[in-house]
């Protein structure tokens, strides 16, 4: 399964014609997703052509099998007769014929006269978004182009289908036609290019004899898990092989979840048993993630428009490969809620590693004001992580004694680091809390160590004074 992150592989044309032959020109790639079914027609070159003194249209009648924006219309014509342009129409169903126009657009004819495998891509100018079951019509109008329009001599297989009209008003069906029995026209609905698929070069040219490396790059940012399939077309004027289709499948496993709780000495109930939020629930909590500055110069977006209820805090979680900081892979900034879980900025959710791979990592775990700490040892992260629980034990966190013992079965951070150096020492007192003392609270004064909304004695003689002359563990 592929992580969601970007990577790349080559892909090779095939060898063009040999040295002295003419050189094969024009070569497009097209990334395509047509793996959804939106049709009951197989994609055939076996073909008809069927003319007109007159403009007429052809429309087809699609029924998709999944949820789908139309984006690209691809249709196939016999000879390369006329530049006129071409109208295609886009309509829903109205009763099993074409019925409110949803989208018309006008195409330059000159693409007959350049396209090599007698097939012409049109790209629309807007996304057309239908839901599964529901059919609806794609119409080529052909404005003064006697023989280039095509289709299958495969049977249309459901009745119904394949219509005809002099004025785009009047439909007849050419199922009942003696003359153009039973055949389906080549019109095919595409889903347009797909975000996670890219190429490079789009296009160019190829010398004979020679051959032309195309990079294919996946990108699964902001992919659900899933597989996600299509096809990659290759047009040249090769008379061997002047179509090559390679499919592509993108395999996105969820991301791995830190599923985390903690406790912090500070805003500690004396029963241990949980933490007071109100910091969060009087609107003191900033919306954005507030460690984007020194020491930890974290350069996440992580914010929320509202408040969760019941939050603490945000901290600060990084994913270590091994114990030192130089291993770091990952960073979120996170929500502590008052009974000491650690959710993603929804307030309920586990946090998301979308960038790394399922595996052991150490979990470092860091509040603007408290001492930070490390998981013992390398904690196992998947999409559906078992609890990581600091405030079990001594030994859940890195190094001796790291944590502060609130009672027999809770262990928390240690508060009092009010300049964030790691250390509780007179620093802290001297230089954070002593000048902030008494004065109007803001969350960037980090003298409130208690994180009750105001900076006084209490956080001076409960919080800092008993923890001063300790520090944090993690290893730099």
């Amino acid at each position: 399964a592929a992580p969601p992150q970007l990577f790349s592989s080559g892909l090779m044309q095939p060898p063009a014609l040999p040295s002295g032959g003419a050189p094969p020109t024009a070569l497009e790639a097209l990334a395509l997703n047509d793996s959804i079914r939106y049709d009951t027609y197989p994609s055939t070159y076996s073909n008809i052509g069927f003319g007109s003194a007159n403009p007429f249209y052809a429309a087809v009648r699609f029924t998709p099998a999944v949820d789908f924006d139309l984006t690209h219309v691809r249709a196939r014509y016999n000879t390369a007769s006329s530049t006129a342009d071409i109208e295609v129409i886009v309509y829903a169903d109205n009763g099993g014929l074409p019925g409110t126009v949803l989208h018309s657009q006008t195409f330059s004819g000159a693409p007959y006269l350049s396209s090599i495998t007698h097939t012409v891509l049109f790209e629309l100018s807007l996304a057309l978004p239908f839901r599964a079951g529901n059919d609806f019509w794609i119409a080529m109008h052909y404005l003064d182009v006697p023989y280039p329009q095509a289709a299958t001599t495969t049977s249309v297989g459901s009745a119904n289908r394949i219509y005809y009209s002099s004025n785009g008003n009047n439909w007849y069906n050419l199922q009942n036609s003696p003359s153009f029995p039973n055949h389906a026209w080549i019109i095919r609905a595409l889903s347009g290019d797909m975000p996670w698929l890219s190429l490079s070069p789009e296009d160019g040219s190829v010398s004979g004899g020679s051959s032309q490396d195309i990079t294919v790059a996946f990108d699964a940012t902001g992919l659900n898990a899933g597989t996600y399939s299509g096809k990659i077309q290759v047009h040249s004027n090769d008379p061997t092989s002047p179509l090559v289709t390679v499919p592509v499948t993108l395999m996105v496993q969820a991301p791995p979840v830190v599923n985390l709780k903690a406790f912090l000495e500070g805003p500690a109930n004396p029963a241990a048993t949980a933490m007071n939020t109100y910091l969060g629930d009087n609107s003191l909590l900033p919306q954005q993630q507030p460690y984007s500055a020194a020491p930890w110069s974290y350069s996440g977006s992580e914010s929320v428009t509202a408040m969760p209820s019941g939050v603490v805090d945000w901290v600060l979680l990084t994913l270590r490969t091994a114990s030192g900081a130089e291993t770091e892979v990952a960073a979120r900034a996170a929500l502590l809620k008052g009974d000491g879980s650690i959710t993603d900025t929804d307030g309920s959710s586990p946090v998301r590693f979308p960038e790394i791979l399922a595996g052991d990592y150490y979990i470092c775990l860091y509040q603007r004001n408290h001492l930070g700490i490390m998981s013992k040892l390398p904690v196992s992260l998947s999409s559906s992580s078992a609890l990581y629980d600091f405030s079990l034990g001594q030994d859940q966190a890195y190094g001796i004694n790291p944590l502060k013992e609130l009672s027999a079965t809770v262990f928390a951070l240690r508060s009092g680091d009010g300049n964030a150096d790691g250390g509780v020492d007179v620093l802290d007192k001297n230089l954070i809390w002593r000048p902030q003392n008494g004065n109007p609270w803001a969350y960037g004064n980090y003298g409130d160590f208690n994180l009750d909304g105001g900076i006084d004695v209490l956080d001076l003689n409960l919080k800092w004074r008993p923890d001063n002359g300790t520090g944090s563990q993690i290893p730099n």
